[in-house]
């Protein structure tokens, strides 16, 4: 588990992850479905263009996902889907409303 932490401590590092694992080959817009014409924003942290030439979409990693736009940070969730996997009663998801993360269900 602290490895785990260590690893996702930060939201770079988060974000990341989640794009290798959407887009092995590379970035794919999720408005036009262009493969690899995709470059960051450099004053964005993790955000990426589509480059084709009608289409100049703005997108992250977790755009599409239920992380779009939540409120919460990316660490903090990322704990959440690992705490309930270690918890040898396997909490439900509700059971994290007031715990150790200080953040309820309604707050996503």
């Amino acid at each position: 588990m602290i490895k785990f932490i260590q690893r996702f401590s930060a939201d770079t590092e988060c974000r990341t992850f989640m794009e290798v694992r959407r887009w092995p080959e590379g970035p794919v817009c999720p408005k036009c479905g262009s493969e690899n014409r995709s470059g960051r924003v450099s004053s964005r942290s993790g955000v990426w263009t589509c480059n084709a030439n009608s289409c100049k979409h703005q997108y992250t990693g977790p755009s599409g996902t239920p992380l779009h736009r939540t409120r919460v940070p990316l660490p903090k969730w990322f704990l959440a889907t690992r705490s309930p996997a270690m918890d040898r009663f396997a909490a439900a998801f509700t059971g994290l409303e007031n715990g150790p993360l200080g953040y309820r269900v309604l707050t996503a």
